[in-house]
């Protein structure tokens, strides 16, 4: 009886490692897939860094080219204004000195029929 329990037990033994095994397998498996998963996240939440690092980067960027246009408008509206100021001062002179001009000949025509 004992001589012939073995063929029973070494097939229970070889089904024992054959669980074993499957259980491996799979406690593997899982554990690949769950590194897999949590390397995809971790990707990908460096991607979402560097996504926001490079939208703040260009944001700044494109803020500082706006000041700088900005600035360079005000400085062009400011060259203007004086070359507007200019222009209307010579404008002004020139009116008072023909007005001067007529108001002497008036005179000097005045004090020649006196």
């Amino acid at each position: 009886p004992a001589f012939a329990a073995q063929p029973r037990l070494r097939a229970l033994e070889a089904e024992a490692v054959r669980d074993a095994a499957r259980g491996h397998r799979e406690r593997r498996a899982a554990a690949v897939g769950r590194r897999r998963r949590e390397e995809a996240e971790a990707r990908e939440a460096t991607l979402e860094a560097v996504r926001e690092e490079e939208e703040a980067r260009l944001t700044e960027m494109i803020d500082r080219c706006r000041a700088e246009a900005a600035e360079e408008e005000r400085q062009a509206l400011a060259a203007l204004a004086a070359v507007a100021d200019e222009e209307t001062a010579v404008a002004v002179s020139e009116v008072e000195g023909a007005q001067r001009k007529e108001a002497e000949e008036a005179l000097a025509a005045v004090r020649v029929r006196m």
